[in-house]
């Protein structure tokens, strides 16, 4: 079993948390904790974009019959605003962090025991 320290955080993680040591290049190591928080945060983002899309929908059939019915500008300007909408509201949620966050690690990973 690998030593461990504590270190305090902020944000999003409990304080005084126990983490393991960081690798030699600084990169920090995934832990258990981690993990889990990982999968809880992309269950919250789920269940918001799931609800996010309850949304989407109907509002783009309605922006879409505006557009028909009465004109804005070009040809489907609502609609496409509103799918802009749902755009950032994807990029905002993030869904695909963790992943991210992981191959980043996996890179510094890689690099740290290549150089050794």
């Amino acid at each position: 079993m690998e030593p461990s320290i504590r270190l305090e955080r902020f944000g999003d993680m409990a304080d005084n948390q126990t983490v393991t040591p960081p690798l030699r290049d600084g990169t920090p190591r995934r832990t258990r904790s981690g993990f889990v928080w990982d999968v809880l945060a992309l269950q919250v983002k789920l269940i918001i974009g799931s609800l996010l899309g309850f949304v989407l929908g109907p509002a783009t059939l309605a922006a879409a019959f505006l557009d028909l019915i009465f004109k804005s500008g070009s040809h489907g300007s609502r609609f496409y605003r509103v799918l802009d909408w749902g755009r950032q509201s994807d990029q905002a949620l993030g869904l695909y962090a963790a992943l991210h966050r992981r191959s980043e690690t996996d890179k510094c990973v890689d690099q740290a025991t290549t150089a050794d």
